[in-house]
């Protein structure tokens, strides 16, 4: 009768693979999560810094976000025609918009977090990439690179909502289908990155012409 180790190996094997990718995806987003909570602490020491105990907003577009869910879901500036419906900016306000439903925060906390939570996850397509390519550790140094990369660190910081957030993430995700497609063959793949470009302008309106 054959003993099992070996079936057991292949199993093990793949399995090990995945919990370590997802041990790398973790350490590049908590890395680009520290360093965005940088602005709070900033924002804390300067005068007129804070509104209601939390650290202002740094982006004026944030403002505009910030109107559109007071409209959505406090019934605020029903009256003005300048703010928009909830779903006309896409993910920026429709995200938030569900997430004040479900759990109890304000809207000036979601406003000043969510970029910091959402802009590292980044790290997530950039380390499959290089599992994908055989090359983990190449993946997680592209992934701790790209999640403070100049710019997009600058317009991702904490209090920065703005929908850069979603910008370079969604096609470094389609990115990833793409190059699975290339090295599977196989039509899942495909459209896997299909959707994620026909989406992406949902996400990042002026991103229509990178999915063309």
């Amino acid at each position: 009768m054959p003993t099992p180790p070996a079936n057991g190996n292949r199993v093990t094997g793949p399995r090990r693979r995945w919990r370590w990718t997802l041990v790398l995806i973790a350490l590049a987003w908590s890395f680009g999560v520290v360093v965005r909570l940088y602005w709070i602490h900033y924002a804390a020491g300067v005068d007129g810094g804070q509104w209601h105990g939390v650290a202002i907003t740094n982006n004026r577009d944030s403002y505009l976000f910030g109107c559109i869910l007071q409209k959505a879901y406090l019934g605020m500036h029903q009256d003005n025609a300048m703010v928009p419906g909830v779903l006309d900016h896409g993910m920026i306000t429709v995200l938030p918009y569900l997430v004040l439903v479900v759990l109890p925060v304000t809207i000036d906390q979601l406003i000043l977090y969510l970029p910091v939570l959402i802009a590292p996850l980044l790290a997530v397509p950039l380390v499959l990439i290089g599992r994908l390519e055989r090359r983990p550790g190449w993946g997680f140094a592209a992934a701790l690179l790209a999640v403070v990369a100049n710019c997009y660190y600058n317009r991702t910081l904490a209090g920065y909502f703005d929908t850069d957030i979603f910008s370079v993430t969604v096609p470094t995700l389609a990115l990833f289908f793409l190059l699975g497609a290339l090295r599977t063959q196989s039509l899942f793949w495909v459209l896997a990155a299909s959707v994620t470009l026909l989406v992406y302008p949902f996400f990042y309106g002026p991103g229509l012409p990178i999915g063309y």
